[in-house]
């Protein structure tokens, strides 16, 4: 399993916050990148391990639900990719977005069984309990 985080450091963000929201939800290695005229933050993380900050705020959230059906729709292949809210990731939760004014985290997670990965990422549930 191999995770990759993106995300766009605007010129009125602190580089520091920025990447204190991508660590607050996933265990990755962080490292600034120039791109043509945008700054970036990515980080890259292998085994579940990486994923441990995030399925555990997917459970004390109880967005299971939600969050299984995000990941399922976002499957290619051996892929799965989605969006997160930075000013969310940065306070510490989980907050699945298509776009913000303020920019997004991007994510993308590999794994050669992807859907077993998000089966245990986020299970089933029944009346929000885990089956």
């Amino acid at each position: 399993m191999k995770l990759f985080v993106r995300a766009e450091v605007y010129p009125t963000e602190n580089p520091d916050k920025v990447k204190a929201a991508i660590r607050n939800l996933f265990e990755a290695a962080v490292r600034e990148e120039e791109g043509e005229s945008v700054k970036y933050l990515v980080g890259a993380g292998e085994g579940r391990e990486s994923l441990k900050r995030f399925y555990t705020l997917l459970r004390s959230q109880s967005i299971l639900d939600s969050a299984r059906r995000i990941l399922l729709s976002k499957i290619e292949g051996s892929k799965t990719s989605f969006s997160l809210n930075k000013q969310a990731a940065y306070a510490g939760a989980v907050s699945f977005s298509e776009s913000t004014l303020l920019g997004s985290v991007e994510v993308e997670i590999y794994d050669e069984e992807i859907e077993k990965l998000v089966d245990w990422l986020s299970p089933k549930t029944i009346g929000g309990k885990e089956i």
